[in-house]
C-alpha cells in the first residue's frame, strides 16, 4: 500500500493589498512550477513596508498552518538592493522572505533549523525584475520546494542575518503591565503585544486585574467575547483568537473611539 505524503500548502503574507495584480502574479509564478500547489492568503492588507507589523503577525499564525507549510512572506522596501532573500525551517514549516528582520520572530523559535541564503539564480525565474523579488525570487523558490527540492541546493547556510527590536511588555512594580499596541485589524480592535502568559504570570501571584490604560482612557471591564461590550463606542479588553490582549467596541472601532494608531502605549494594571 503506498504511503500517503502530505502536499506542500503554499501561504502568502505581504503588504501588497488587493488592488493591484501583484498577488495574483506571485500566486501565477509558483503555479507556473507547480500547477497542482495549494496557496492560501494569510494576509495582504498590513500596513505597508511595516517590516515590524509582518513579522509580529506571522508569530501570531504560523503554528495554526499544517506541517510543510511554506510561507512567502513580503514585505520588501529595500527591494532590488543588496539584501538577500532567505529561505528558513522551523520543523518541517518553511520561511521565504527578504532578509530585513521580517523572519525576526520565526528566528527565534527554539526549533530554528536551516537558514539558507538565496544564492543559486537556477532556482529563480529568468533575468527577475529589480522591484519584484516576490514574483521573481520569492515564489519560484517556494516552487521548487514542492517539487521537493531541497533548500540547501538553493544557497548556502547563513548564521548572519537581520534581526530588528520586536517590542516586549514590561512589567514594573509588580502590579504593571506596560506594553503597546502591535497591530489594528479592520475592524478597528487594537491588539497589543501583552500575551496571556504575560498577564497569568501577574494573576498567578494572586493579583486581580484592575484596568487598562490606553491614550488617558481608563477601561475597567475584561470580556470573554466582543458581544459583552455594552456598546460600539464603550471599549472593554479581552483575549483575541491571536493569543494577545486587545481593545475593542462591539460592532464599534476601539482605534477611532480611542484615537491610536500601532505603536500606541497601554499600561495593564492589577490591584
Amino acid at each position: 500500500m503506498a504511503t500517503y505524503v502530505r502536499p506542500h500548502v503554499i501561504a502568502l503574507l505581504t503588504d501588497f493589498g488587493w488592488e493591484d495584480p501583484y498577488v495574483g502574479c506571485v500566486k501565477g509564478a509558483i503555479m507556473k512550477l507547480n500547477p497542482s500547489v495549494q496557496v492560501l492568503d494569510v494576509c495582504h492588507t498590513l500596513p505597508a513596508h511595516d517590516i515590524a507589523a509582518a513579522s509580529f503577525l506571522l508569530g501570531c499564525v504560523y503554528r495554526d498552518f499544517p506541517e510543510k507549510t511554506i510561507f512567502v512572506c513580503v514585505v520588501d522596501p529595500g527591494v532590488g538592493s543588496e539584501r538577500p532573500v532567505l529561505i528558513a525551517t522551523v520543523g518541517l514549516r518553511y520561511f521565504i522572505a527578504p532578509d530585513n528582520g521580517l523572519l525576526t520572530t520565526v528566528l527565534e523559535d527554539p526549533d530554528i533549523g536551516s537558514v539558507i541564503r538565496a544564492t543559486e539564480a537556477h532556482y529563480f525565474s529568468p533575468s527577475p525584475s529589480p522591484t519584484f523579488h516576490a514574483r521573481d525570487i520569492m515564489a519560484p523558490l517556494a516552487g521548487w520546494i514542492t517539487k521537493n527540492v531541497a533548500i540547501e541546493n538553493m544557497g548556502e547556510r547563513s548564521t548572519e542575518y537581520t534581526k530588528i527590536e520586536i517590542p516586549k511588555p514590561r512589567l514594573l512594580g509588580g502590579a504593571l503591565i506596560q506594553g503597546r499596541i502591535s497591530m489594528i485589524d479592520r475592524f478597528g480592535n487594537c491588539i497589543t503585544n501583552i500575551s496571556r502568559q504575560h498577564v497569568e504570570a501577574v494573576t498567578g501571584t494572586g493579583k486581580k486585574f484592575s484596568k487598562i490604560v490606553v491614550n488617558g482612557r481608563e477601561i475597567t471591564t475584561f470580556c470573554e467575547y466582543y458581544a459583552q461590550s455594552p456598546g460600539a463606542s464603550h471599549p472593554v479588553c479581552l483575549f483575541g483568537s491571536l493569543g494577545y490582549l486587545e481593545v475593542a467596541c462591539n460592532q464599534g472601532s476601539a482605534c477611532a473611539t480611542l484615537g491610536v494608531n500601532v505603536g500606541a502605549e497601554v499600561g495593564l494594571v492589577f490591584d
